[in-house]
């Protein structure tokens, strides 16, 4: 906490490493930092124990939305960036945009065996006459 403290004096005053003080308040600012950041991982740690629910189903879509995200968040952005509005309407058109377009073709490609192997899914197990796997 002390850290945090100094961290955030130590934004509003930036050094010009013209002095050994001026160097030591960016080793301090780089510590401060990095134990932010080791702090922020602990406490979630320490809090966030138990898997959610359907942790399952949504690992099974991680790899095809980070296959998606990036074409289809550039295809928008290209036709977005060029209308004249605002910054934030921008961004929160193209990242709506972007969620509903990869989450639906990800509903399609959940349902495709083919396109499951090609976006590195496990392939469903068919159940037999009894329903049991």
């Amino acid at each position: 906490m002390v850290l945090i403290a100094i961290y955030a004096w130590l934004l509003t005053d930036m050094p010009y490493y013209d002095t050994l003080l001026s160097w030591l308040k960016s080793i301090l600012l780089g510590l401060a930092g990095f134990t932010s950041v080791i702090a922020i991982f602990g406490f979630s740690h320490r809090h966030i124990t138990r898997a959610p629910r359907n942790i399952e189903k949504l690992n099974e879509g991680v790899l095809p939305f980070y296959i998606l995200h990036f074409p289809i968040v550039i295809i928008y952005g290209f036709f977005i960036v060029q209308l004249n509005l605002g910054l934030l309407p921008k961004l929160a058109m193209i990242i709506g945009f972007s969620f509903l377009t990869i989450v639906a073709l990800f509903m399609i490609i959940k349902r495709v065996t083919v396109l499951r192997f090609l976006f590195g899914m496990k392939m469903r197990q068919k159940k037999d006459a009894e329903g049991e796997i």
